[in-house]
């Protein structure tokens, strides 16, 4: 089983206030951190966790691959997203508010493969 969470946008954040602050970047930290620790305990011996995430400024500040390590994972693979490749896939902006259902542009993005270490 490969689970897969996708974090491309958070602009717009109600809840963080500026995507570039250091209190938003540590809150967004935290909720990739507990994902990552869920997800690990579903992880099956083969399994990979999937994330995909944007990879410039303010977002590179995540560390997606550092949080792995950090979780106990090893990071098996990382490459440059292709919206391309998903079909049918149409982004959401993490807010919940008026917009949420408002598209935009991915821009530079990449997926981080993470397996058990």
């Amino acid at each position: 089983m490969n689970i897969t969470a996708t974090s491309l946008d958070s602009e717009g954040s109600r809840f963080f206030g500026r995507e570039l602050s250091s209190r938003a970047i540590e809150s967004h930290k935290e909720l990739v951190r507990g994902f990552l620790e869920n997800a690990k305990e579903m992880l099956e011996e083969d399994g990979e966790i999937h994330i995909t995430h944007k990879t410039t400024y303010p977002f590179s500040d995540w560390g997606i691959k550092k949080l792995g390590k950090g979780e106990g994972l090893k990071l098996l693979k990382k490459s440059k997203f292709e919206l391309s490749h998903y079909p049918g896939y149409i982004n959401k902006r993490g807010s919940g508010g008026r917009r949420s259902d408002d598209y935009f542009p991915v821009g530079e993005c990449s997926t981080y493969m993470f397996t058990q270490s």
